[in-house]
């Protein structure tokens, strides 16, 4: 006999009031035996949370998809949730339902605009009058539909292994891969664009292939007409004079920057607005489209993009993890589960890390900050005795809050 029917929610963390709705509307199915539903609140403190995320995905009968334009929004979904549970629906193992809690852009999403979606006819759960007692029917009805899924036959054993990157997604890399090795092949379109973003990459090819994919989208588009670099380098705290001092040469791009400069770490500096994230996207796109274009591309640099407004404590502690732990963690992610370990690609000294934003790290107050940006600086130490070839470009938005990274040790050029 089938145990209970395994309900995983995904839901962004700003819709919790909504989630707890629904799950309250569950409890009475939930007692009776028949359903077991499972959101990211589940997991116990100590437990590594991916796993238990990802254990979840491959466990579940049901994925009931929350959204909203947080939904939408977030990276983790998009990225880590969203692409297996669709796999899993197309491989025939589970049912994918989007709830609309919020009115949001989910009809522009080709992912989710081929689901059919709860409520009836797209009307958005918020718009239901709760004093009417109308959004309690709402989710009643929506349960009522979830107990007759639980209440039809479904495979007893276990869920398969997560699959490889399928034929047609390879097929699109290999496509690219030819069209940048100048071969008489069309790029992918942006339907197929959007098909790559949503690959599980099994090899290096593949994630920059996605990367390629997701910088390629026109509201990325940079007009290098407006790029104007120079480099402003660190003479030490006991130098005559000013202690930062600009050079004379400028560039166009962050690739003549990182040539012209033999420190492994620097840091972008420009006011809010100007483009500094989309300097970082650019440099990862046009990494991987040399790398794609070239024979051997496991050869050539790879590049890492990571915000760092994600650098945060985990649940229940009070500081967040090592720069190296916290790195490892955002690099072994569920969806990256086919590609070599960060520490192999750190060992092999090609890897380039994009940190965006040091400035938007959270903390408390200065001294917290300061102690965060001394962690970094260490960090940056450390990668230069062990791992060299390893470099770092970090984003930040004015000198002030960046300097410190830089030491007697190891200037760091801004």
């Amino acid at each position: 006999m089938a145990g209970p029917y395994s309900i995983f929610i995904s839901y962004a963390h700003e819709d919790e009031s909504f989630k707890d709705q629904l799950t309250q509307h569950l409890a009475g199915l939930k007692a009776s035996g028949r359903i077991a539903p499972w959101d990211d609140r589940c997991i116990d403190g100590g437990d590594n949370w991916r796993h238990e995320i990802e254990r979840a995905i491959e466990g579940c009968d049901l994925a009931l998809l929350l959204l909203s334009p947080a939904f939408i929004a977030s990276d983790f979904i998009r990225g880590e949730e969203l692409p297996r549970l669709l796999e899993r629906r197309d491989a025939g193992g589970i049912r994918v339902v989007p709830l609309i809690l919020r009115p949001c852009g989910w009809r522009f999403e080709e992912p989710l605009q081929a689901l059919q979606a709860r409520p009836t006819d797209g009307k958005a759960i918020v718009t239901f009058a709760e004093a009417a007692g109308e959004r309690d029917q709402a989710w009643l009805d929506i349960v009522g539909e979830i107990h007759g899924w639980a209440s039809q036959a479904r495979p007893t054993s276990a869920p398969a292994a997560p699959p490889q990157a399928g034929p047609a997604a390879g097929g699109l890399v290999e496509q690219l891969r030819r069209a940048l090795h100048g071969a008489r092949e069309a790029l992918p379109d942006e339907a197929e664009c959007r098909r790559l973003m949503t690959l599980v990459p099994k090899r290096l090819d593949d994630y920059r292939a996605v990367r390629w994919a997701e910088w390629s989208q026109p509201r990325h588009a940079l007009d290098t007409r407006f790029t104007r670099l120079t480099v402003v380098l660190d003479r030490g705290p006991q130098a005559e004079g000013p202690r930062w001092q600009e050079q004379a040469r400028e560039y166009r791009d962050l690739r003549e920057v990182l040539a012209a400069v033999d420190e492994p770490a620097l840091v972008l500096l420009g006011p809010p607005g100007c483009g500094k994230s989309t300097l970082l996207q650019r440099l990862e796109f046009d990494l991987a489209v040399e790398a794609l274009a070239a024979p051997a591309a496991d050869d050539r640099p790879l590049a890492f993009l990571l915000p760092l407004n994600r650098y945060r404590p985990a649940a229940g502690e009070a500081a967040p993890p090592t720069p190296l732990a916290w790195l490892r963690a955002q690099w072994q992610r569920p969806r990256h589960r086919h590609l070599p370990a960060l520490d192999e690609l750190l060992a092999g000294g090609r890897l380039l890390l994009l940190l965006d934003a040091v400035n938007e790290m959270p903390h408390r107050d200065a001294d917290d900050y300061r102690a965060l940006v001394d962690g970094w600086r260490g960090f940056l130490l450390e990668l230069s005795e062990n791992w060299p070839g390893t470099r770092v470009v970090f984003s930040c938005r004015s000198l002030d809050y960046s300097a410190s990274l830089s030491s007697s040790g190891l200037p760091v050029p801004h």
